[in-house]
């Protein structure tokens, strides 16, 4: 599916990834996983487009294994896995009111990036689905 790259289309972005996800993990799980798609969603429209408006695509895929989720954006080049982890300790005490966002996501899916041959962002996030709930 495609998304007009709009803070407006989170609510819609966060719905359908928690349709997709619940029944395959639990409540816990499923909330994170709505939460660091919504963070990548975000940091794509906020930082990658930066006001302009830019559609992303949406790819949801499930196996009996695991879940994956493809975000894919023609922003303009931009790996959020290069990006250093900020210090809880002292991220806050620096000044600093976000920009926790990807590291987040990180620690709660496994996450890769890559650009395709056209020149387009890509990042998969994916979950393995837990043993009793294949």
């Amino acid at each position: 599916m495609i998304i007009p790259g709009r803070l407006e289309e989170l609510s819609e972005v966060r719905s359908k990834i928690q349709l997709f996800t619940t029944g395959f993990f639990d409540e816990i799980t499923v909330n994170r996983i709505v939460l660091s798609v919504d963070e990548a969603v975000s940091n794509i429209i906020r930082h990658g487009y930066g006001g302009t408006c830019g559609d992303i695509t949406l790819e949801l895929k499930r196996d009996p294994q695991s879940i994956s989720i493809t975000l894919t954006d023609n922003a303009p080049p931009f790996n959020p896995l290069s990006v250093e982890s900020p210090d809880p300790e002292t991220h806050f005490d620096d000044g600093k009111s976000g920009g926790l966002g990807i590291d987040f996501f990180r620690r709660m899916m496994n996450a890769h990036y890559e650009r395709t041959s056209s020149g387009e962002n890509r990042l998969i996030l994916s979950k393995e689905i837990p043993h009793e709930n294949k």
